[in-house]
């Protein structure tokens, strides 16, 4: 969930802001996301803006916070424990990335660390709406106005370089590019996050291939840096669910108090790292002698029995679920 700063920022912004033209507006801009339109595109204006921060940012923001636990948890991603600084946010928009990031530190009680956060955007209405919500967070923020098409020659390094749902909206070449850009910037760390689509998914696998050859670690999702074993059409996502304030569903026109959202993300650091020695690429199935879960592992994707008869082995097969690491032991027979 947003900071309380970030949530009432935005809804001082939305106070006399008519939600039906919202909702008209949050239904142009998902006919042309489906469509393969790009932010730049899709988004012309302050209500635009607004109507992106109600109906889409709320699972953007999950889907990061998701990806940033677990590649900041048990202090993989700093073995030295000296905290992250600096955050540089990529591709911005209004500043959903970032508020996530810092949201999960604070939680973790490392956000006290972090000084400054720099966020790149193209479009002004976004980069006046990251600025009101995370203007009360305590940090020094700067606002640079660039295309990550042809991104400014000088950007700020930090300690962690995110980027969200932007890769995406870039060509393969782009994304290298940016990639590589990442990975020149980043002082200790690199989270990338896309939709959880082949589309996503091929984004993300462009993005670990440099950030690897540029001799990053993996952190999460991978259980190590040997090459993606995921063949045809499979491909690597995972599903966040989160809940649904008054205003998105009016505007998203949903009755439901949730909404799943599904992802793709990798994490990298510059430091040697611990990656998880397994990690569930799906719902485990559960049938009446065995749980089994289908694994991404340094031997490639595997599926796992964990069987009744190994009360150790199926007590903590139960608890399994799709996303999380396994920190040893992957399988039982």
């Amino acid at each position: 969930m947003m900071s309380q700063e970030a949530i009432e920022a935005l809804a001082a912004m939305l106070e006399g802001v008519s939600r039906t033209e919202l909702a008209r507006r949050a239904e142009r801009l998902s006919a042309l996301y489906r469509a393969g339109e790009a932010s730049r595109v899709a988004v012309r204006d302050r209500l635009d803006a607004l109507a992106y921060a109600v109906a889409r940012m709320p699972a953007t923001y999950a889907a990061v916070e998701a990806a940033a636990r677990e590649a900041l948890r048990a202090g993989r991603l700093i073995p030295d424990r000296e905290g992250i600084a600096s955050i540089l946010d990529l591709g911005a928009g209004p500043g959903a990335a970032a508020l996530a990031v810092l949201s999960h530190l604070r939680e973790s009680g490392e956000g006290a660390a972090v000084a400054r956060v720099d966020l790149v955007e193209a479009h002004d209405a976004f980069r006046a709406l990251a600025r009101a919500l995370l203007a009360g967070l305590g940090q020094q923020i700067a606002v640079v106005a660039a295309d990550l098409r042809h991104p400014p020659a000088t950007l700020p390094p930090a300690d962690l370089v995110v980027a969200s749902y932007v890769l995406v909206e870039l060509s393969n070449e782009e994304a290298c590019a940016l990639a590589e850009r990442a990975a020149g910037l980043a002082r200790k760390a690199v989270l990338f996050v896309e939709p959880g689509t082949p589309a996503g998914f091929a984004r993300i696998r462009t993005a670990r291939d440099v950030l690897i050859k540029a001799g990053f670690s993996p952190l999460a999702p991978c259980p190590g840096p040997l090459p993606c074993p995921m063949t045809g059409g499979d491909w690597c996502h995972f599903s966040v669910r989160l809940a649904r304030s008054r205003d998105h569903k009016f505007v998203k026109g949903a009755e439901a108090p949730f909404e799943d959202e599904r992802f793709c993300y990798f994490a990298a650091a510059r430091a040697t790292t611990r990656p998880a020695a397994a990690r569930v690429l799906a719902t485990p199935s559960k049938g009446r002698g065995a749980i089994r879960a289908k694994l991404c592992t340094p031997d490639g994707v595997v599926f796992c029995d964990y069987r009744r008869s190994d009360k150790a082995a199926w007590k903590s097969a139960r608890k399994l679920a799709w996303g999380d690491a396994i920190e040893s032991g992957t399988a039982s027979g």
